[in-house]
């Protein structure tokens, strides 16, 4: 039996990298649908009063991309729509590069409310296979890395 939901968000087909594994590629000519976030976001919170009402024990919203950083607007409005559902977790699987959208994170008003419950998976391959992939941004999600662990 099934214990967990998930819902995987792809926040924006955009990236800020050219990675020769990534099928995304460097993308930056998408633009956002309002309507459709609109919507997702309805779903999204018609999902969380649902599962109250379920035998599951897991809710997790999944972010992806592209890089999700990149549409951290639609990302903080699902958040604090969200944040409420103490059942509700979080997964973000990003590229580690935006640290400036970082920063904005921890400082919403409700991260510390979430800050638990939000898991950030940073895309790393080290030395030197980040540096040939992606060209050298391997201090930046170092740097990240670090902001994030000191901000918990």
């Amino acid at each position: 039996m099934l214990d967990s939901i998930f819902i995987e968000i792809t926040l924006t087909d955009n990236c800020n990298c050219n990675c020769a594994y990534c099928f995304e590629g460097n993308k930056v000519h998408k633009s956002r649908n309002l309507e459709i976030e609109n919507r997702q976001l309805f779903l999204i919170k018609k999902a969380c009063e649902d599962f109250k009402n379920t035998k599951y024990k897991n809710f997790t919203v999944s972010f992806w991309g592209g890089e999700p950083f990149l549409n951290t607007e639609f990302m903080f409005k699902i958040l604090s729509e969200t944040y409420k559902y103490d059942f509700v977790r979080y997964h973000c699987y990003s590229n580690g590069i935006l640290i400036d959208e970082y920063r904005k994170m921890v400082s919403l008003d409700f991260f510390d409310a979430i800050k638990e419950r939000f898991h950030i998976q940073l895309s790393y391959d080290g030395e030197p296979h980040h540096t040939l992939k992606r060209g050298n941004n391997s201090n930046q999600v170092l740097d990240t890395a670090r902001f994030l662990s000191k901000n918990n």
